[in-house]
């Protein structure tokens, strides 16, 4: 069914999964509010009430902090001996290697 009424924006946090600010709650059949991502298509949990699935959509689990642990040596050296080799200048083929261990921050 689509939906009867659209309100965009309706004090909704950002889409959980790909943190699009283009979200929406809908009521459908009259009967049900689901809020939404308009970008990815996400949607929360169904409610009989606007302010439910609002909060809902809002609820987020906490989240750990990030923690940054540094590679040894021994990780360095282990994956620069795997990462395939190109013919790129220095400075991108030091990015490419960052991106290649996993390293947080490599510039894009």
């Amino acid at each position: 069914m689509t939906a009867d009424i659209t309100t965009q924006g309706a004090s909704l946090a950002p889409c959980p999964f790909c943190g699009s600010a283009d979200t929406a709650i809908h009521q459908s059949m009259r009967l049900i509010w689901i809020a939404s991502c308009n970008h990815c298509e996400a949607q929360g949990p169904v409610s009989r009430r606007q302010d439910l699935a609002v909060a809902a959509w809002n609820r987020r689990a906490p989240q750990p902090p990030a923690v940054l642990v540094p590679l040894t040596d021994e990780q360095i050296a282990s994956a620069w001996r795997q990462w395939p080799r190109t013919s790129v200048t220095s400075a991108a083929r030091a990015i490419e290697f960052m991106r290649f261990c996993g390293i947080p921050g490599a510039a894009t």
